[in-house]
């Protein structure tokens, strides 16, 4: 079978799954190398700039699939692809745009990790309440 033939087999979802896993992993571990450490991007090969980039923003992603996996309603089915589209669309929100506030405001690494923290934790917070407020009206 050819790739092109294995594509077409493909649902949406999926494809919507692998590229969200894509920009919550890969792409903001790259962004983040780029913007910090430059210099490593035309030192290091693919593979280990790949596996560089990962290990940078899959922690992120990890710690918010747990979370979308552990607010669930009793009874109610886990869809785990669901949980890695929502914890990576939470994770790629919240690398992005702390990588731009760190752009143009010129932010340090120290003051970068602390800011990404920072708004994942008020982005938790804010599905918190919006999962109570929906739990509450069903």
């Amino acid at each position: 079978m050819s790739i092109i033939e294995e594509a077409k087999k493909l649902e949406a979802f999926d494809v919507t799954f692998y590229i969200c896993i894509f920009l919550a992993t890969v792409a903001p571990g790259f962004l983040t190398i780029y913007l910090f450490k430059p210099e490593l991007i035309s030192s290091l090969d693919t593979a280990k700039l790949i596996i560089f980039s990962i290990s940078i923003a899959l922690p992120a992603y990890s710690i918010n699939y747990i979370v979308m996996l552990i607010d669930r309603v009793e009874g109610e089915s886990i869809d785990f692809k669901l949980s890695g589209v929502m914890a990576g669309s939470v994770t790629s929100v919240t690398f992005y745009g702390t990588l731009m506030s760190a752009y143009f405001l010129a932010l340090n690494f120290k003051i970068f990790v602390a800011l990404f923290f920072l708004i994942n934790f008020g982005i938790y917070i804010m599905l918190f309440f919006i999962s109570k407020l929906i739990k509450g009206k069903g």
